[in-house]
């Protein structure tokens, strides 16, 4: 197996794609389109997004790379073979080669294995291709024949050409010449000839044998052609019956040749037993393709047809079978760290099969479903070192605000059942928090919610130090910016989550305002109502312990009036008036009855 080292790692960067392709590398990047590079690193060619079918065209032992608005033609270790091409056509009938077209006219033919058979040069216009020959038409309207195996012109022109299975016959003053296309020779000279319809193609053992009539100096004899079933691209030709017949007769059994008062008969499998045997055997044409070749990306091995996904800290190697374990990720200097899901699974975006941070990766399966390695389902944390960043694996994850929350939980039936564990992380991967036996975590801005299996809800500030002692029924709780809210018999115990500290809030009912970018609440207490501002400083004396008043708590009703240009007022009203308060808690108007 054929091993290449890093080859500096094919300029691979953050959000770009590899694909090994056996002979070369691709590299997809979405801001500057694709680059191919060579096996040992080597820099063959680049394009853009609107040109991305037609980069590149890989054949046997060179590559064809399009070059702003023409071609080049190089090895795979990036020789330059010839460059400045305008149109390539591959011949139609013997793939083994190609015409290479210049903008001056100029047309030259080369093999897949890029060696020049053609150089470059106006030999008129090709007309037909087959096997070993290639026809021109020079500009005196004459053919001239193409040796592609010897690479040389033959001396004869011709006046005119017919295709037929296995060759050409070519027209001179002489009559007609078979030129075969396997031996690039003329095999015979007729007068004329004429194609057999009656049992055109007659199957024989191992193949099928067709049937040209010829005629020369008043004489006919048949030329047959041989193709067979394990190598349908390729025709025998052999004279069969001698031009010196004066009538030929075909039947279901064979041929009837008739001489004056002697008839020859020529049965179809004693034909194909004299002439053709020999090439009825399959052949062997069983190629080993390039498939073992390795290469090396930031330390890891690359194998034939697989895609490398490039993050900032580290690469995962998509099998291209995408099965059960579609997806390795490696650290940069090479440390396995393990498996995950695919990368692009087409099925969920938001939450893909790997998330990284500056501290690790999570490498599991996203809730679009399907399974990889021997669980289903796990979310496995890494340090880029290969160490685990905790012991557990988890099978959910979630995002809140700024924070991943991984979790493994079973199906909570009965309280034996609860066998759960929660890890909670910063974007950037610190470790905040770790529970077990807990039923969900709701991590907010300044501090992270806990509710256990018997609804009670505890309170952690971000660095996972619990500041709030005592579960609270979640029942009667009521969430309001950095504190928490419990009804009791007569108003509410407000706690503070960034002091764990409580006081007793006169508050019957409290009620978000909803004005953008401002913290206002409307309060009820014994049949009134007034309007409140979250401050948070609770060593302010207020009526409303961390709140600032607004509006006074001794009206019936309040209206808000918020236009976002200019207006923003509270309507308050009693019995007996209306009053108008802005933002600050100024009183700017009143009436009374």
């Amino acid at each position: 197996m054929r091993k290449y080292k890093d080859s500096e790692n094919f300029g691979l960067k953050a959000g770009e794609v590899l694909l090994h392709k056996g002979k070369y590398v691709e590299v997809y990047s979405r801001k500057s389109g694709k680059r191919i590079y060579s096996l040992n690193g080597k820099f063959l060619g680049s394009i853009g997004h609107k040109e991305f079918k037609e980069v590149c065209i890989p054949l046997d032992k060179c590559i064809f790379i399009k070059d702003m608005s023409s071609w080049k033609l190089l090895s795979y270790e990036g020789e330059k073979i010839c460059e400045s091409i305008s149109q390539i056509d591959f011949l139609r009938n013997f793939p083994e080669y190609m015409v290479l077209y210049k903008f001056r006219g100029q047309i030259a033919i080369y093999s897949r294995t890029g060696e020049c058979v053609l150089k470059f040069g106006n030999y008129g216009e090709i007309i037909s291709a087959r096997r070993n020959i290639c026809l021109f038409k020079d500009i005196t309207g004459k053919t001239k024949v193409f040796d592609l195996k010897e690479k040389k012109f033959l001396q004869d022109s011709f006046e005119d050409c017919i295709s037929t299975l296995g060759g050409y016959y070519l027209k001179n003053s002489g009559g007609y010449n078979f030129l075969n296309e396997e031996t690039v020779k003329i095999e015979f000279q007729v007068d004329a000839f004429y194609f057999v319809d009656f049992h055109k193609k007659r199957n024989v053992i191992g193949g099928s044998i067709c049937f040209d009539k010829l005629y020369k100096n008043g004489y006919c004899g048949i030329a047959a052609k041989y193709q067979s079933f394990y190598n349908k691209s390729k025709y025998i030709v052999k004279i069969i019956v001698p031009i010196e017949f004066k009538k030929i007769e075909f039947d279901e059994d064979g041929i009837k040749a008739y001489k004056e008062d002697e008839i020859t008969t020529y049965s179809y499998f004693a034909i194909y037993n004299k002439y053709f045997q020999e090439y009825s055997e399959k052949e062997d044409k069983t190629i080993q393709e390039e498939k073992n070749i390795e290469i090396k990306v930031f330390g890891s091995t690359v194998k034939f047809g697989e895609k490398v996904y490039m993050f900032d800290k580290f690469l995962a190697i998509e099998n291209p079978s995408r099965n059960l374990t579609p997806c390795r990720c490696f650290s940069l200097d090479g440390t396995y760290l393990g498996n995950a899901g695919l990368i692009d699974d087409g099925e969920n975006p938001t939450f893909p099969n790997i998330v990284e941070t500056e501290s690790w990766i999570a490498m599991g399966i996203n809730s679009s479903g399907g399974c990889f390695g021997e669980k289903w389902g796990n979310w496995i944390l890494y340090y880029y070192n290969g160490k685990t960043v905790v012991r557990k694996s988890f099978n959910n994850y979630e995002i809140y605000g700024n924070y991943y929350v991984f979790s493994y939980n079973l199906n909570y039936k009965v309280d034996s059942s609860r066998n759960n564990y929660i890890a909670v992380f910063t974007m950037k991967g610190e470790l905040v928090l770790t529970l077990n036996n807990i039923n969900g975590v709701e991590p907010k801005e300044s501090y992270i919610k806990v509710i256990d299996f018997d609804d009670r809800v505890w309170i952690y500030n971000l660095k996972g130090k619990l500041v709030i002692k005592e579960g609270l029924a979640q029942k009667q709780v009521t969430e309001i910016e950095d504190t928490i809210w419990v009804k009791q018999p007569s108003g509410f115990i407000m706690y503070n989550c960034l002091t764990g500290q409580k006081y007793q809030q006169n508050v019957d009912e409290i009620y978000k305002v909803d004005i953008f970018d401002y913290k206002l609440y409307e309060i009820h207490y014994q049949d009134y109502c007034g309007i409140y501002m979250y401050t948070g400083d609770c060593s302010v004396n207020s009526n409303i312990i961390g709140f600032k008043e607004i509006v006074p708590v001794e009206y019936n009703l309040i209206e808000a009036k918020v236009d976002y240009s200019k207006f923003k007022l509270f309507r308050a009203l009693k019995d007996d008036c209306e009053e108008i308060y802005d933002l600050e808690g100024n009183l700017i108007a009143t009436t009374k009855s």
